[in-house]
């Protein structure tokens, strides 16, 4: 909870202080098409404690229509959980894996709904994952031996891409994976933060 309260803090503030950013460009390139264009968005995760995990996650995508864009990613995460798990021993992993993506922009610009002066997108998220997991943590009792498997899952969910600049902006995404399993790696609800540059 302590997290999600530092996420929503964190995600407040970026919102207050990009507005000023968006006098650097005009409307009109605000609206200029995205069609054709690629982009970068490096994706992060830290957090420390008695769970440790840092998460790497660049995806490279293509705007196939002005809203609609497409790609291909990577995903490496180093995961620690310093409490008894099995074998009264602590937790510590390395995930990684790739994933391909869809993304639609709902609302191009919610500065045209409330006038406030934001330039923020609302986009739909859909993701497909295939993360590398070992056995023993993920896959036990079936093989609670040493080894690793193949996991493939779906990620669904929306987030908002707040303008920076002209070509830059900083994205945030909340997502659910549909996979309840002991399998999934995940806790629901999943959040991204990271930064979309076009090119």
């Amino acid at each position: 909870m302590k997290n999600f309260r530092s996420l929503i803090l964190f995600i407040l503030l970026v919102l207050i202080y990009f507005p000023a950013s968006s006098q650097y460009y005009s409307n009109n390139d605000n609206e200029e098409s995205r069609k054709g264009k690629f982009f970068i968005t490096p994706e992060f995760g830290l957090q420390f404690g008695t769970i440790t995990k840092i998460e790497l996650a660049p995806m490279f995508g293509y705007y196939l229509t002005h809203r609609l864009s497409v790609g291909l990613g990577g995903r490496y995460e180093y995961f620690r959980d310093t409490r008894d798990y099995l074998y009264n021993t602590e937790m510590k992993t390395n995930i990684y894996g790739l994933r391909g993506f869809a993304r639609f922009i709902v609302i191009d610009d919610f500065d045209n709904i409330v006038p406030i002066g934001m330039n923020t997108s609302v986009f739909a998220h859909a993701e497909l994952e295939g993360l590398n997991l070992e056995n023993r943590f993920f896959n036990a009792p079936v093989y609670p031996d040493e080894g690793r498997f193949w996991y493939a899952t779906a990620l669904l969910g929306g987030g908002i891409l707040q303008q920076s600049g002209p070509r830059s902006a900083f994205s945030a995404m909340v997502l659910w994976d549909v996979d309840s399993s002991s399998k999934s790696p995940y806790i629901n609800p999943i959040f991204r933060m990271g930064f979309q540059f076009i090119f």
